[in-house]
């Protein structure tokens, strides 16, 4: 019964992330962060390395699978695909038909977990480490003023694509589909899922593969030897991608590029702002954060390795 409690919580978890990952502005990282995975998920994922491949070539897959947290991490990935396949369609339609309420959500979700890493460390290291908070919220915003046009990209652009986005997913704050849609591959990617186009697909999940083995182990390193810096760092992340989540936009709604309106006059152009239902969402997710935050504390040992 313990290990079906684990199998289904990392499997549950994986979904959310996959859920989050679709959306672009929000990060399947932050996921991670607040349901208490997000370091064995990087600590994992480092763990592909050159003594690993050379476990399995030998033909010892026992100890390969092992090393990896392969139980773990196929579990987590089965998710996160599974989220992935079936509710992309529904997430696009709820942004094209709900998207002040969705981005309000997202918002509590974000500022929850900016809050919740916050107390972690005590006043006197929030104070010393503040710099790397603004750093954070300096580089996530700065990245909603690039722009690029790849309506035609060579395979190589793809497995690029690939290899950013999936850096980014890593990264509590900045979300993998936000860096698509900066550089003009957001609706190509869908559409790929959508089509099941194999080649496509190929080409970007060996860039996400590969940004995974690479980007992983610079998280890895910052947390064992600045884990206190990266943990305000990381706050920052979350705090600037508020801004490509605010509720309330001009033009695409369900794009978190289009510029920023106040309610006032989000009102006036649309008709209302909805503010009673934007307060209801975002106390929702604070609320589920919480809970989330709750249960992962307490029910933390059945993620961890058997």
């Amino acid at each position: 019964m313990h290990k079906l409690q684990s199998v289904v919580g990392i499997f549950l978890r994986g979904f959310a992330m996959g859920c989050a990952d679709v959306v672009p502005g929000v990060s399947g990282g932050t996921i991670a962060l607040i349901t208490h995975i997000y370091e064995r998920v990087i600590g994992a994922i480092t763990k592909i390395d050159l003594l690993a491949i050379n476990l399995f070539f030998r033909g010892q897959f026992s100890k390969f699978w092992t090393r990896i947290d392969g139980n773990f991490l196929l579990v987590l990935f089965c998710g996160i695909l599974t989220a992935i396949f079936t509710l992309a369609n529904s997430i696009i339609w709820l942004l094209e038909n709900q998207p002040v309420l969705v981005w309000a959500f997202f918002s509590g979700l974000i500022f929850a977990s900016a809050i919740y890493l916050l107390m972690q460390l005590s006043r006197d290291q929030k104070m010393r480490q503040l710099g790397y908070i603004l750093i954070g919220v300096v580089l996530v915003i700065s990245l909603g003023f690039l722009r690029a046009d790849l309506s035609n990209p060579t395979l190589l652009v793809v497995f690029l694509s690939g290899f950013a986005a999936i850096s980014a997913m890593l990264l509590p704050g900045i979300s993998g589909s936000f860096i698509l849609l900066m550089i003009g591959l957001y609706e190509p990617t869908v559409e790929a899922v959508r089509s099941l186009d194999g080649i496509y697909l190929g080409c970007f999940a060996l860039g996400a593969g590969c940004g995974f083995v690479v980007f992983s182990r610079l998280i890895e390193w910052t947390l064992r030897n600045y884990h206190h810096q990266t943990l305000m760092f990381l706050v920052g992340l979350l705090f600037g991608s508020l801004n490509a989540t605010w509720p309330w936009k001009d033009g695409s709604a369900s794009n978190p590029l289009s510029q920023n309106l106040s309610p006032s006059t989000y009102a006036e152009m649309f008709g209302s702002a909805e503010l009673g239902k934007v307060a209801l969402a975002f106390l929702t997710a604070l609320a589920l954060v919480w809970i989330i935050e709750y249960l992962g504390r307490n029910q933390r040992r059945a993620v961890e390795p058997d």
